[in-house]
């Protein structure tokens, strides 16, 4: 059975609307929403019973997803923002000290990963580029953005444990 995409446009408005109305205003979550009714659209089977139910579940679930991703991203940046640039009268030379310092623990950091995954944390940071969303990430590798959040928190996960073992100390004074 062929899905008519555009016919279900509704559907993607409806579902962004009954998670928050501020979020139909929002390209990013819109276009995520829309990913999550073509992903239904290609794995839906009748046997499932009514597509509209079906891929409610796929824009939600894709929609919820990237409000987490933001959330904790935001919460992530914030912190390290903290710890990189740190308020407390200091020199601006000192500031650049610190966060010469912290860019030579992070580097430190990515060493401990794979190739690949130094790549998507790169990218999924901004560290030397421009921070680029998941599903950005995902479509330049050939990959799910699951798979690209996957790899991150994997990625998180192993930093923080060298981080750990290495005793590393952002600079936060």
């Amino acid at each position: 059975m062929t899905i008519d995409i555009l016919e279900h446009e509704g559907l993607v408005v409806s579902v962004v609307s009954k998670i928050s109305p501020k979020l139909c205003g929002d390209d990013d979550i819109m276009q995520i929403a829309r990913m999550g009714l073509l992903e239904a659209a290609n794995e839906y089977d009748e046997s499932r019973g009514a597509f509209s139910t079906f891929a409610y579940m796929r824009i939600r679930s894709r929609v919820v997803g990237e409000i987490r991703y933001r959330s904790y991203r935001n919460h992530v940046n914030m912190d390290m923002s903290a710890g990189i640039y740190a308020a407390g009268g200091k020199q601006e030379s000192e500031y650049e000290q610190e966060a010469a310092q912290n860019a030579a623990s992070v580097a430190s950091l990515l060493e401990a990963l794979t190739d690949r995954q130094a790549e998507i944390i790169r990218s999924y940071y901004g560290i030397g580029e421009e921070a680029k969303t998941q599903a950005e990430i995902a479509e330049s590798r050939g990959v799910s953005t699951s798979a690209v959040w996957q790899i991150v928190r994997k990625s998180q996960e192993k930093m923080r444990k060298y981080a750990q073992s290495q005793k590393f100390c952002f600079c936060a004074e």
